[in-house]
């Protein structure tokens, strides 16, 4: 019927089945406690998967590399005096973590949106 393409939708499969389509309480708690599985799987698929998203990962490891004090700042959260060269790298972190996480975040949005018609489809909520 749909295409499986993640442990998460071999999970949602089961919880669907296992509860039966009792209440939507349900789900929601279900989907509350796989939130940060969720959000891990759908970032390896993007580093996996998508070029852009790979490289900025990887531009965001180049800087905290290069500069020490940058990944104090933004990974340990150590309030730190930066020299000029730092904060040029910290606004290059910045921008490609930024643009990571708004791709994140778009395919997090439309995999809930194809979930929750999974789920109203699956509970005879939608008319065809």
């Amino acid at each position: 019927m749909y295409k499986i393409i993640c442990t998460f939708e071999i999970k949602f499969y089961i919880f669907y089945s296992a509860i039966g389509g009792e209440c939507m309480e349900k789900y929601l708690d279900i989907f509350e406690s796989l939130y940060g599985e969720i959000i891990n799987e759908i970032s390896s698929n993007l580093y996996k998967n998508n070029k852009e998203y790979k490289d900025k990962v990887q531009k965001c490891a180049e800087i905290v590399d290069e500069y020490p004090n940058v990944r104090a700042v933004c990974e340990d959260k150590q309030a730190i005096a930066l020299n000029v060269e730092e904060v040029k790298g910290l606004i290059q972190y910045l921008d490609s973590f930024e643009d990571r996480e708004e791709m994140k975040s778009k395919l997090l949005f439309y995999t809930g949106a194809k979930y929750f018609y999974i789920l109203l489809k699956n509970m005879d909520l939608l008319k065809e």
